[in-house]
């Protein structure tokens, strides 16, 4: 795109319709979006968010978000500090790929579990150490009651 040009209203554009087949069409897509110089239309808005054929792969990704949510969520829990998008390399930022996406959606699955696993053993192990640290002054106590009364009565 040349430096006069833009996307807003008085800047010429034409309309083309691409096809492209469903292998490539998210490579496709994610290049043209990295150009910033494309806007899409939908040519089947009757057809409901249920009837598309790429749902299943929108609601894996909404999972993916929610992961990433959480782990951010987990983060500020432990005040881990959260590196800024400016401390990466630009080429990191790009869009990725579908093998990236991919692999992104397999680890923020096993690193989900392992969270909320170790958050799970982390609760159990703070309640263990309440019920130890009230068995202990129980003990305590019980154990100056009966040095009390062996005291009052050292011959029973």
């Amino acid at each position: 795109m040349a430096q006069h040009d833009s996307l807003f209203r008085s800047s010429p554009m034409s309309l083309t319709q691409l096809y492209i087949s469903n292998e490539i069409g998210r490579e496709v897509v994610s290049a043209l979006g990295e150009l910033g110089c494309v806007q899409f239309r939908d040519l089947n808005q009757e057809t409901t968010a249920f009837q598309r054929t790429f749902t299943k792969e929108i609601r894996r990704l909404d999972n993916v978000e929610r992961q990433l949510n959480y782990f951010k969520a987990q983060m500020e829990k432990s005040s881990l500090p959260i590196r800024s998008s400016y401390e990466f390399e630009e080429n990191m930022l790009a869009a990725p790929n579908a093998g990236e996406i991919d692999e992104l959606a397999e680890r923020s699955e096993g690193l989900e579990q392992r969270i909320s696993g170790l958050n799970e053993s982390y609760e159990t192990l703070k309640k263990r150490e309440v019920e130890l640290t009230e068995w202990r002054w129980v003990l305590k106590e019980a154990g100056g009651f009966f040095d009390r009364v062996w005291r009052v009565n050292p011959d029973s």
